[in-house]
């Protein structure tokens, strides 16, 4: 299976499209060209604003050759309504900066904040601070990348979010960062916080049963950490294979030594399931049964006797009598 990835035609040359449908068009008329009769089923991976195209084009593919065998949304834009957009070029200009040196060269920039405070008060100002802050080779191709980023804001002002749109109906992952609810609302997306856990795409993804994944690093930093790599890379293997992609309850293991021999890999295993309480992650002594047990995702309590055998209750039991003592305030 080969891997092409799609890059914005504008950062070489002009494309004259002026809705993220029309953009998807071109790019699914590039895909049938370029694969010229091999590998008819693809597999659509899209990140942040890419989340909106590739949904799209997954969509465009009933009108060609080919056909969308899954749908990988990697933090993507929430589907909601978009707020009025109150901010001038200036201002948008300045955080597709931001968000350039932040996702290309991992470096902090504030150029938004100098516009906010009267800094910077032109384009010609913000290009030149923005450009001194790299090399000449990487400030002329960040500058195309901001050129691209800020057309692409406008392309996706189009997006069509109407409850009686055409649906995405194939498997499809869907992975969210820690901070996407303050970096979307930022560009006036609060989606983020929908009761489906999926920003509002459970809409357009006509599948209930889609649960978020989480990435335990922010949505620039996602290709910079070493575990979400990992995680992402893992399900996209999944959704090649046709296999589930949402997250199953853990099987109670029979361990028989402390498989955890550093603060690396406890860090690991707490970010694979951040939800877990008190409860599942600490062996409490039960009397009744003289055993140590946790409670698993199914509500039951397993462990082991203080003989070392394993043993599993399905009876209810609670390890404290307060989740927080107030007797002797404060504390």
């Amino acid at each position: 299976m080969p891997i092409v990835t799609l890059q914005a035609t504008e950062l070489l040359e002009d494309l004259q499209v002026s809705s993220l449908a029309e953009r998807a068009e071109f790019y699914r008329d590039v895909l049938v060209s370029e694969l010229r009769g091999y590998h008819q089923t693809i597999h659509i991976v899209g990140y942040s604003l890419s989340g909106a195209l590739s949904f799209e084009l997954a969509l465009s593919l009933d009108e060609s050759t080919l056909n969308c065998g899954s749908l990988c949304l990697i933090d993507p834009v929430p589907y909601c309504p978009r707020s009025k957009e109150t901010k001038g070029d200036l201002i948008r200009r300045a955080k597709a900066y931001d968000l350039a040196y932040g996702t290309l060269l991992h470096t902090e920039t504030n150029f938004r904040a100098g516009v906010s405070i009267g800094d910077i008060t032109n384009i010609g100002e913000l290009e030149h601070h923005a450009l001194s802050a790299a090399s000449e080779q990487h400030a002329s191709e960040i500058s195309r990348v901001v050129d691209t980023i800020v057309r692409l804001g406008k392309e996706f002002a189009s997006f069509d979010i109407s409850t009686e749109r055409e649906k995405y109906t194939g498997p499809c992952a869907f992975f969210t960062a820690e901070d996407s609810p303050q970096f979307f609302a930022e560009t006036g997306l609060d989606g983020c916080h929908h009761a489906d856990g999926i920003y509002g795409w459970s809409l357009p993804l006509a599948n209930p049963q889609i649960e978020a994944i989480p990435l335990a690093c922010t949505h620039v930093g996602i290709f910079t950490h070493k575990s979400s790599v990992l995680k992402v890379a893992s399900t996209l293997v999944s959704l090649y294979k046709g296999e589930a992609t949402t997250p199953q309850p853990k099987a109670l293991l029979h361990v028989v030594s402390n498989p955890i021999r550093s603060q690396e890999q406890w860090d690991e295993i707490r970010e694979q399931d951040p939800s877990q309480n008190g409860a599942q992650l600490i062996h409490w002594y039960d009397p009744e049964h003289q055993s140590w047990q946790a409670q698993s995702s199914e509500s039951c309590w397993g462990g082991w006797s203080t003989t070392g055998t394993p043993l599993l209750t399905e009876s209810p039991w609670t390890p404290w009598e307060s989740t927080l003592d107030q007797r002797d305030a404060p504390y």
